[in-house]
C-alpha cells in the first residue's frame, strides 16, 4: 500500500474485528488508514469508535443491521458516498481509496427471498 487509504470492516465489534479495527487506529501517523465501521447501531459500535479515534484515526460510523434490506442497501449508499464520490476525503481534499474491506463475521442470507 502507497497510501493508508480507507478500510471498510463489517461487524467490528466483536473479537477479530475489534482488535482489526484498533490495530489500524493504532498506526501511526501516515500509516493510519480511515476506518468505515459498518455494524448495528449502538452503544458498542460507538465506543469501538471512540476508541479508535482516542488512538487517532478519522472514523465514521455506518449503523446496518444485515438482517435488514433497507439498511444494508443504506449502508451501500453511504459507503459509496463517503469513499467514491469524495466525501470522504484525504488531508489534501482527494478522494481517498478503499484500500480493504474486512468481513469479521459472516450471517447467513436466505436465498429464497
Amino acid at each position: 500500500m502507497t497510501e493508508p487509504g480507507t478500510v471498510l470492516i463489517t461487524g467490528p465489534t466483536p473479537n477479530l474485528g475489534r482488535h482489526a479495527a484498533l490495530a489500524m487506529a493504532g498506526r501511526p501517523q501516515g500509516q493510519r488508514p480511515d476506518l468505515l465501521l459498518v455494524d448495528r447501531a449502538g452503544r458498542d459500535l460507538t465506543a469501538l469508535a471512540d476508541e479508535a479515534r482516542a488512538l487517532g484515526a478519522r472514523v465514521h460510523e455506518i449503523g446496518c443491521d444485515l438482517a435488514s434490506l433497507t439498511d444494508v442497501g443504506a449502508a451501500a449508499a453511504a459507503v459509496r458516498g463517503l469513499a467514491w464520490r469524495g466525501r470522504w476525503t484525504s488531508s489534501v481534499n482527494r478522494p481517498v481509496p478503499l484500500q480493504l474491506v474486512l468481513r469479521s463475521w459472516a450471517v447467513p442470507l436466505p436465498l429464497d427471498t
